[in-house]
């Protein structure tokens, strides 16, 4: 299939069917746990998805920009994120784990480490089109966590990088990772004040023990990550990150709407799920337990 694909070029692109979508790997019928959500199939989610993007999902063609050459420092960027083999004890896996060197962070690698060899060349090639896509964005490793959790999904590469293109380019995602622009601050105090508003004594539990910058850190991590930091291993692909990437997508507000609060759908998705696992974090007696109650928070996000 991916040889007709590159054959057929921009002819292929044409027309967009959901059943061009699937890949030989996924010919197989899926087990109902990754093609349900509230009863929906997945076929009919992408369906949706795509209708909800509109226009904005075909101007951009993958594979154009799949057969075009990265930089060096990019493929090797991302060789690297793929290559990961271990995994992350529990001082590794969440808050603390990110790198700012462009490498990734622990979770990432492992996740993509858990995908078939064929997921995770596909996925390799959708984060060096996404690096030619936005020279800017190049390759950013906490977008590429929301890349990895596509990945495990039952969708195309393709599907996997216009997916991934549309909510970088709806949600604004470039104020975060090229524009520096004070956005990503003013985002983490915003959602700070709302779980402060619902649910103070969530709160109230790291600014006891003096650590309102933790928090401060873990608000940034999930907005950053879309989430998806926590939800991208394959086992959770279906049952948690599907809901979660249903919401940002059906969320999100065209680019024609010049107006639109482009990252409310994920700040809300980070205040509620933040406010959902309150009692982990209040029941921290000292520094050292919150710590770990934030690494168990990223490996059993809800």
């Amino acid at each position: 299939l991916v040889q007709w694909q590159e054959h057929l070029g921009e002819e292929f692109e044409t027309v967009a069917e959901v059943g061009a979508c699937l890949i030989a790997s996924d010919l197989a019928p899926v087990p109902p746990s990754a093609m349900s959500m509230n009863g929906a199939d997945f076929g009919s989610l992408l369906v949706q998805w795509q209708e909800h993007l509109g226009e904005e999902f075909e101007t951009v063609k993958y594979t154009p920009l799949r057969m075009q050459s990265s930089s060096l420092a990019v493929r090797d960027q991302v060789d690297r994120f793929l290559a990961f083999k271990g995994r992350p004890s529990d001082g590794e896996a969440g808050l603390g784990s990110h790198q700012g060197s462009g490498q990734g962070s622990v979770v990432g690698h492992t996740a993509a480490s858990c995908l078939s060899v064929a997921r995770r060349e596909a996925l390799r090639r959708v984060l060096l089109a996404l690096s030619t896509w936005s020279r800017r964005l190049g390759f950013n490793p906490d977008f590429a966590q929301l890349c990895t959790a596509m990945a495990a999904l039952p969708m195309s590469e393709r599907y996997v990088f216009l997916f991934s293109m549309a909510l970088y380019k709806r949600l604004g995602m470039e104020d975060y990772y090229v524009k520096h622009n004070g956005w990503l601050e003013q985002d983490v105090a915003d959602v700070l004040r709302d779980v402060e508003s619902l649910w103070p004594s969530l709160v109230k539990a790291f600014r006891a023990l003096g650590c309102t910058c933790r928090l401060r850190e873990l608000i940034e991590r999930l907005l950053t990550t879309m989430l998806a930091e926590g939800l991208c291993r394959p086992e959770r692909a279906s049952s948690e990150f599907l809901p979660l990437l249903h919401r940002l997508i059906i969320g999100s507000k065209s680019l024609k709407d010049s107006l639109a609060d482009r990252r409310w759908i994920l700040r809300h998705v980070v205040v509620c799920t933040l406010c959902r696992h309150h009692a982990l974090f209040e029941s921290a007696g000292n520094a050292d337990l919150l710590g770990e109650a934030c690494n168990d928070f990223h490996r059993n996000m809800r």
